[in-house]
């Protein structure tokens, strides 16, 4: 029949179609924290596949959908992923493999790239050293423009190798290396995250005297070096991780209280708190979900600020707060009296 034509296809026809993808690849979007593209989970993925089978079949372009307690929504033809909640807006990309559809006003992924690939050309690495205005190019630009960056530089910020016997003496120089082909600047080096492990699986981090120990007996080696940072880490810069760490330590003084009042809204007595409670909640959320990342490890005030002392005057009002904010969502106490009070 002629209507046929011009309903959009059943959602089976959308599962159907979304096997036209091909084995293994997955759907990607670039996360605004770790700076990296990041595999969607199993359950997004798997809904971005068949919303995108349904969209080449003249169904909508758009399409929204809640995961975690999140709102998102992703837009095939721009190809972005956005968070409803925080407004946040991320590119998407399809991980090994092609798009199996075309739709209609989609710019290509290769387009884009090829784009890229052509500005590039003709550039030399010396060229990117410097910009016509004499300051430097930033190393991140330079990555975008894969120039100027030797092959074995994988610029991940984590880094893995053997140690063996006969290049003991060699560990300052290969460890060095390491960390500067990683992209790891070595003042901020996470010390919890780098470890030895020797042939029979005894482990050593954080102790200089247990690492020494393990290096001195011959029968040890082979020894794997590992630096693998928390994914929310890898690839930051001193001042992004600063800036995390910051977000963090905020996060963390929210959860806390979110947790005292079991994360019931109901306990939260003004009405314009239950919305900031639910914000609250979204944060969290959205925060785990990005980034993979539980706070479990994050530092409290007092730990950030005996760690960067240059903060304790940003973190003033936080400090103050953050100890009975549970007392303040439940109407307990004022917040205005730690905004204006003594």
């Amino acid at each position: 029949p002629d209507w046929l034509s011009i309903c959009p296809p059943p959602f089976s026809t959308s599962v159907s179609m979304a096997a036209a993808f091909a084995e293994g690849c997955a759907w990607q979007f670039l996360c605004p924290f770790r700076k990296n593209w990041v595999d969607c989970s199993a359950e997004e993925d798997a809904r971005l596949k068949v919303a995108y089978s349904d969209a080449a079949n003249n169904g909508p372009t758009e399409v929204g959908y809640n995961l975690h307690g999140v709102r998102f929504r992703a837009d095939f033809r721009l190809l972005t992923r956005s968070n409803l909640a925080s407004k946040r807006v991320m590119q998407l990309r399809l991980r090994d493999g092609e798009l199996p559809f075309r739709i209609p006003g989609q710019r290509s992924a290769e387009a884009s790239e090829a784009d890229a690939i052509s500005a590039a050309r003709g550039i030399a690495p010396d060229s990117l050293v410097c910009a016509a205005t004499g300051q430097p190019v930033p190393v991140d630009v330079r990555k975008a423009w894969g120039q100027g960056i030797p092959e074995e530089f994988t610029m991940t910020g984590a880094f893995e190798f053997i140690l063996q016997l006969v290049d003991r003496e060699r560990l300052g120089e290969l460890l060095s290396w390491h960390i500067m082909s990683a992209g790891v600047d070595a003042q901020s080096l996470n010390m919890a995250a780098l470890t030895f492990t020797d042939r029979w699986g005894n482990v050593a981090a954080q102790s200089k005297e247990v690492v020494q120990r393990m290096l001195e007996k011959e029968s040890n080696f082979p020894v794997k070096i590992k630096y693998a940072p928390p994914k929310a880490f890898q690839s930051m810069t001193p001042q992004d991780m600063l800036h995390y760490e910051t977000v963090r330590t905020h996060l963390l003084a929210v959860k806390n209280a979110v947790k005292e009042l079991d994360g019931d809204i109901t306990k939260v007595k003004h009405l314009h708190q239950k919305k900031t409670f639910e914000r609250y909640l979204l944060y969290l959320e959205d925060h785990k979900y990005q980034s993979e990342d539980d706070l479990s490890d994050a530092m409290t005030v007092e730990e950030l600020v005996r760690k960067y002392p240059h903060l304790g005057g940003v973190f003033g009002l936080t400090y103050k707060v953050c100890g009975d904010l549970p007392r303040v969502l439940r109407g307990e106490v004022d917040i205005l009296e730690y905004l204006f009070g003594g």
